[in-house]
């Protein structure tokens, strides 16, 4: 289901099992924690499959995931955090995690902060606030599943389509930035709607490829991860600048872009065949 570009070239890859299986562990936790249905987590996250197991992760807890833009300034993702009512700053890995400490201060609320690629020099706290990685999130929530199996599948069965999924910040490139709360039928429908608009697009494991670059912390991407969980296709993620490496690999059947890159694209197509003899 998930795929990605790793440093080195190669590729990492999840089963729609493992998505299923760790956002469940993930999801007890919250639960045993005493996370309550609405409580705001902010990320701090790269556009990849972490970011899906975050996301699904929260949405089965009912916890509403709260996407950052990397681009913004720290002082602005200070204040989607404090705005939002966050108490929990979820990041992808160590790099992230070094930048959030330089302006934790500014963070008032923040009493948990969770990283999903650790490593060796990852710290058990910043600046007195906990640090927990997702294998400690899956380890305790293991241990809940056996002794209450049905702890997030009940209260899965409790969310209501019109209960709050998300909070998208605008980029800010029209001032502060302001967020837009979006229910669990806003995100579904919208998604689901689109994808059965394509006549043709084959949902399931051996149907449709698609490459995703573009950030999920905006709601055009968003949608579209929506959209493929619900339809089963594969995502692989990587970064813009990846791109044109990637196409040959997953010879995907579906992207989203923008206006930008297609004229990237069209340029270099007539850039190559106006050399050619």
């Amino acid at each position: 289901l998930l795929g990605l570009r790793e440093e080195d070239g190669s590729w990492t890859t999840w089963s729609t099992e493992t998505l299923m299986s760790e956002t469940e562990e993930m999801a007890a936790y919250f639960r045993h924690e005493g996370f309550e249905a609405g409580d705001r987590i902010a990320f701090l996250m790269e556009t990849d499959p972490y970011f899906n197991f975050a996301d699904l992760a929260c949405i089965r807890a009912g916890t509403v995931p709260v996407p950052i833009y990397l681009t913004h300034q720290d002082e602005t993702v200070a204040h989607v955090v404090n705005h939002c009512g966050a108490q929990t700053l979820w990041v992808t890995d160590q790099a992230l995690l070094e930048r959030v400490g330089g302006f934790l201060s500014q963070m008032a609320g923040i009493n948990r902060l969770i990283i999903s690629r650790p490593t060796a020099d990852t710290p058990a706290t910043l600046g007195g606030i906990p640090v927990v990685t997702t294998d400690e999130m899956r380890g305790i929530g293991k241990v809940v599943l056996e002794k209450q199996p049905t702890i997030v599948s009940d209260f899965e069965d409790a969310i209501e389509p019109d209960d709050i999924a998300t909070i998208l910040y605008t980029s800010g490139t029209t001032g502060v930035p302001k967020g837009v709360m979006l229910s669990h039928e806003n995100m579904t429908s919208n998604s689901l709607v689109c994808m059965h608009e394509l006549g043709d697009f084959q949902p399931g494991a051996t149907g449709e490829r698609a490459l995703v670059f573009l950030p999920l912390t905006h709601i055009f991407a968003r949608a579209f991860q929506i959209a493929f969980w619900g339809f089963g296709a594969s995502c692989y993620y990587c970064r813009p600048d990846q791109v044109k490496e990637c196409l040959p690999e997953i010879r995907p059947t579906i992207w989203g872009s923008v206006p930008r890159v297609l004229e990237k694209v069209r340029a270099r197509l007539l850039e190559t065949a106006a050399s050619e003899t």
